[in-house]
Order: structure tokens, then C-alpha cells, then sequence
């Protein structure tokens, strides 16, 4: 992926993590529900693009600390990294 593509994307997943919140900002989002509004986008890319995100300052990624409240679709939306699954996304 090239940095230009890579800038691009990192674009689409902040105006999807934007419409997923509800236009509020500082929120926690789940993945599943940024994904829906990239859909067009090979998976693998969303995920690289994710990772190079969550070394950002204003980015977070985390796992769902209460994995029961997870549905399937949660699941398959996470990242991995770092030895777990991601399942929230934070942007400041």
C-alpha cells in the first residue's frame, strides 16, 4: 500500500468513525459499524490502515472489555495486533 493510498484510506475510516458516532467526536465506535461504510475496501487494507491509525495520539483502537456483550459481527469486525482483538475505535 502506498502512503498516498494509505493517507486516502485513513480519510474514509475517520468520515465513516465520524458518521458512525453520530457526528459527536471523542466517542467510542465499534469497528462493525465503521466497516459497514467501507465495504468496498479489501479487508487486509482496512486493517493495515487501522494499525498505522492506532500509533497516532488522537487514534485508539481496544479490545471490548466485557466480551459477552459482543455479537458475531463484533467479532469478525476486529483487528489483531498486539496479541488481542480490537473491537472499539476512538478518534479525538
Amino acid at each position: 500500500m502506498t502512503a498516498t493510498a494509505t493517507i486516502t484510506l485513513q480519510d474514509r475510516i475517520r468520515s465513516a468513525y465520524t458518521v458512525a458516532a453520530d457526528y459527536e467526536r471523542r466517542v467510542w465506535v465499534g469497528l462493525a459499524e465503521v466497516r459497514m461504510f467501507l465495504q468496498d475496501v479489501p479487508r487486509a487494507e482496512v486493517d493495515e490502515a487501522l494499525r498505522l491509525m492506532n500509533r497516532l495520539p488522537e487514534v485508539s483502537l481496544l479490545p471490548e472489555s466485557n466480551q459477552k456483550l459482543l455479537t458475531r459481527a463484533d467479532r469478525e469486525a476486529a483487528v489483531h495486533f498486539g496479541g488481542q482483538d480490537k473491537h472499539l475505535l476512538w478518534i479525538a
